[in-house]
């Protein structure tokens, strides 16, 4: 009895926010006088939500009427007919089963009394939580099955069960009443099946917006990015990895090794779409073209793309951009790498084990870490080799193969990092103690405890490390016979660390302590300070926040500048009259050149000269009567 008590309170409570949640959405219509659909509560930016995607075989969603009537047949074969319309786009199969089914994931009511002006309501994806009973779709009992408008119902509130929320909350509608809260949405798209109606003082430009009674264009194409189809052949045979699937129809793969691009057909019947016509183009970093439309039969199997194009890739339709970032397999890489921190979670730093290269994996689109904030950054390595840049600098730029979305520093692990001259870690990354090699590069003696302690302080981080001076395990004797001899290290913070008499030192032993410390002995010092001069000279920043001025190169003393906002070039530096030689500046305009030396040139000595140039620019020098290139690039193109 208790039981069915809690049932009977659970199913009121459900069907008054059911009412509630009606009532908030006739209300948040108020201003259209155009007849709505109202829907659940929006559950669209939660993957959840959605059904689980078959990758072998159609995503089953099971359908059901809580009511099957003679007088209702009719209506129920109606809403099987439109409903089957999504079928087509996207991996989804509605398996509508009887009314005594207990699983159903669809449960549909009809003839509902809905308040007045609604259609229809349904919940929003995946609901594992109803009882059986209960509805997730409702139809109103007004509605008349011989009205175009049921079939928009129909396609809207399945849409709803689908996972899709109102076209017109999508962040660039032209709705002036929205809700705009959406993680992840379409081009907006007026003549979407999810779409209310609106007359024209609703909208910002002042259209009117009909109801629509058929599934658009882009209702297709993003019902098959939420449920993609799954493909033809196993690409991983192959060994290929799939970058980027084109909802209707196609996978696009990236081989691991050569990073040639490869499609996969995902329709047995080859194309993604006879309807729609859309244009395609997939182009490369190499400004390599395939152009295709989505009509085109591209078979049952694995289909090689013409033109050589390989990763990274971007993929247009009917000439907008589908992403706005390169496209390629991050996995190829960097699986097979080790990342050692992760900077402002937008730069990963990874270590290659085959030679302990550091690699820099920028994961903003423009390969900056903050365009809006100035912070100056230092890579250093145990050679004492560094890699300087800043926050508002494309580290891409810094690629010979531009279009790769690594960079490789010259550095090798272990590294320390900075950021405005502090360390973001006090530790080495990617530091092997093992390797005594580098243990000497990276760890300076700077005391000897009674012969047998060895004290050594890290470069850069300052930590402090203990070594015991006899290396055999038969002689890791204790340090003292004496209880009493205890010695500590004080730091100048105020941090101590006792070093026991009784204590044994099997190895390295990193301590708590860092930068400067004096030795303790029985309360008693026993040493002035100890310190390493370890802190980097950090390179002076290269853009200068009060005038907003980049240095972008150097010859012999003279500073080459770019002005932030303008581009204009900037020399300034001293004369050196060793360098002989003849050199001269030109940007992209053919017209525009200066010609300098640096023995007798003083229009930039020890001051600032502006120039007629424009950013980026080539640099000649004149060696032997024949003018070569100082870089083969342009310099200052971020």
């Amino acid at each position: 009895m208790r039981q069915q008590i809690y049932i009977i309170i659970g199913f009121i409570v459900l069907n008054i926010n059911a009412c509630k949640e009606e009532k908030l959405l006739e209300k948040n219509d108020s201003k259209s006088n155009v007849q709505t659909v109202t829907s659940g509560t929006s559950y669209y930016n939660n993957r959840t939500r959605l059904f689980p995607n078959n990758l072998t075989g159609r995503t089953s969603i099971s359908v059901k009427f809580l009511e099957e009537t003679t007088e209702n047949e009719a209506t129920r074969k109606l809403v099987k007919q439109y409903a089957k319309e999504w079928e087509a786009h996207g991996n989804i199969s509605f398996e509508f089963v009887g009314k005594d089914a207990n699983n159903a994931d669809i449960r549909i009511a009809l003839n509902c009394k809905l308040d007045q002006g609604v259609g229809g309501n349904s919940e929003v994806g995946l609901n594992k939580y109803l009882s059986q009973k209960i509805p997730t779709m409702r139809f109103s009992s007004k509605l008349k099955t011989d009205d175009l408008y049921f079939k928009h119902v129909v396609l809207h509130e399945f849409g709803h069960a689908l996972g899709l929320d109102h076209e017109q909350d999508n962040p660039r509608s032209v709705v002036i009443d929205r809700k705009s809260n959406k993680k992840m949405y379409s081009k907006y798209d007026r003549f979407s099946i999810m779409h209310y109606s609106y007359d024209a003082k609703s909208t910002t430009d002042g259209s009117i917006i009909y109801t629509n009674y058929k599934l658009s264009d882009e209702d297709k194409y993003f019902i098959g990015t939420l449920y993609p189809f799954p493909a033809l052949e196993d690409y991983t045979k192959h060994n290929e990895e799939k970058i980027y699937t084109i909802a209707g129809g196609l996978d696009i793969c990236q081989n691991k090794l050569t990073g040639q691009i490869v499609l996969y057909p995902l329709r047995k019947y080859g194309y993604m779409s006879k309807v729609t016509n859309d244009i395609y183009m997939i182009r490369d970093s190499k400004n390599r073209k395939y152009e295709f439309l989505s009509s085109n039969n591209f078979g049952t199997s694995r289909f090689t793309t013409v033109n050589g194009l390989t990763a990274p890739i971007r993929i247009y339709r009917n000439n907008e951009l589908l992403t706005n970032e390169w496209i390629q397999s991050s996995s190829a890489y960097i699986n097979s790498n080790e990342e050692l921190y992760r900077l402002d979670e937008r730069l990963s730093i990874y270590r290659d084990p085959s030679n302990d290269n550091i690699i820099l994996f920028p994961r903003n689109i423009d390969g900056c870490l903050n365009k809006n904030e100035y912070h100056e950054y230092d890579i250093h390595d145990a050679d004492e080799k560094h890699f300087h840049f800043n926050s508002k600098i494309n580290l891409l730029s810094y690629n010979t193969d531009t279009w790769k979305k690594f960079v490789n520093i010259n550095l090798k692990a272990p590294i320390v990092i900075y950021k405005n001259g502090k360390l973001v870690q006090r530790k080495w990354l990617g530091y092997d103690t093992n390797n005594s090699l580098l243990r000497q590069k990276i760890e300076k003696h700077v005391y000897k405890i009674d012969q047998q302690l060895d004290l050594f302080i890290e470069k850069h981080t300052e930590n402090i490390i203990i070594y015991p001076c006899k290396s055999t395990d038969s002689n890791r004797e204790k340090r003292s016979a004496s209880t009493e001899d205890n010695i500590v290290l004080h730091g100048g913070s105020g941090e101590k660390y006792l070093i026991s008499s009784q204590q044994r030192f099997w190895g390295r032993t990193p301590t708590d302590l860092s930068i400067a410390f004096k030795i303790y002995r029985s309360g008693h010092p026993i040493s002035s300070w100890i310190s390493i001069n370890s802190i980097p000279n950090i390179i002076t920043p290269s853009i200068d926040p009060s005038t907003e001025k980049q240095k972008i190169y150097t010859i012999d003393g003279l500073n080459i500048f770019k002005v932030k906002d303008t581009n204009k070039i900037i020399l300034s530096g001293e004369l050196h009259s060793d360098n002989k030689n003849e050199y001269q500046i030109r940007d992209q305009s053919p017209n525009r050149v200066y010609a300098f030396n640096l023995s007798n040139n003083k229009d930039f000595q020890n001051k600032e000269l502006t120039t007629d140039l424009i950013a980026p620019i080539v640099i000649y020098v004149n060696k032997g009567g024949s003018w070569e290139h100082l870089e083969q690039k342009w310099i200052g193109n971020e």
